[in-house]
């Protein structure tokens, strides 16, 4: 009786947390489709994707011509700055930028890690989720999760989490994209 008591309490939990999750994906749609404004949405983006993922921080890069630049970021990073540029080769979301697959780094000894901590080691990124921000076939940009807020490193479920959050965040961009290419030919 004890047995099926933990297992029906298991599944509860599991179908509440899916609830859960759905109810997330409703508000972030609604949230990131309330306004066409660029820069106000950059803003609201970088803060959802924080709230939602229970990260230390968020970075979100922009394509810039043949480069990242990061436009906005979320929480705390020490080891990157806005308005930083990437070509790939020269980070996480630069490597991401050519290649168009997710990055999940959960060993803080990854060479990666390793150079982008350097300088910060008090402060050091642990571990970290990127993943594109696509519009069909064009890269717009990348999002990175850092750290999570428990301490954990992140995992597969995360990464999904991200990803599936991005596909709504870039039909958002999207939009606002298209108003402010209207704006261009009006004047």
């Amino acid at each position: 009786a004890l047995a099926a008591a933990l297992s029906y309490e298991n599944e509860r939990n599991a179908s509440l947390q899916s609830i859960s999750r759905v109810a997330q994906m409703y508000d972030l749609e609604k949230v990131f489709n309330s306004t066409l404004e660029m820069d106000e949405l950059l803003g609201i983006i970088a803060k959802k994707f924080q709230e939602v993922m229970g990260v230390q921080g968020i970075n979100l890069w922009m394509v810039n011509g043949e480069t990242l630049e990061l436009v906005r970021n979320a929480g705390f990073d020490p080891t990157v700055e806005l308005g930083l540029l990437q070509k790939p080769g020269e980070g996480i979301a630069g490597d991401i930028s050519d290649s168009g697959e997710p990055v999940l780094i959960d060993d803080s000894d990854d060479e990666r890690l390793r150079k982008r901590n350097m300088g910060h080691e008090t402060e050091a990124v642990f571990s970290i989720v990127a993943v594109a921000l696509m519009e069909r076939e064009n890269l717009v940009g990348v999002v990175e999760a850092v750290n999570r807020m428990d301490g954990a490193p992140f995992d597969d479920d995360d990464q999904f989490l991200l990803i599936n959050i991005s596909e709504t965040a870039s039909n958002a961009l999207h939009n606002a994209s298209l108003l402010q290419s209207e704006r261009k030919v009006e004047i």
